[in-house]
């Protein structure tokens, strides 16, 4: 997921082929996040409708890749069908953790 997320915020990376299906970058995200959402489904016995995910204090210094990465990411987060998806700075996330 790291790798993945280091080309958000580039527009340059448009879409990629899988077994010759054509995949954007928000979908294949997606696909990992699916499977995160439908294991926590499984664990808690009912359906996960929302996310909080961590992300980076910034992905781009250049303010409109930044915006692209945000918008990148909270769309691959809907595709894996959450409905209501929350950002918290990672180096926030990881204070609340180990706090």
């Amino acid at each position: 997921m790291q790798s993945l997320k280091t080309f958000l915020p580039s527009a340059a990376f448009e879409y990629t082929y899988i077994n010759g299906k054509r995949y954007e970058l928000e979908d294949v995200i997606a696909l990992i996040l699916k499977t995160v959402k439908q294991r926590g489904e499984v664990f808690v016995g009912h359906e996960v409708p929302d996310v909080v995910m961590g992300r980076p204090v910034v992905f781009s210094e250049d303010r409109n890749r930044d915006i692209l990465a945000d918008g990148r990411l909270k769309r691959a987060a809907e595709i894996a069908g959450f409905k209501n998806v929350v950002f918290q700075m990672e180096p926030v996330a990881a204070a609340l953790t180990f706090g």
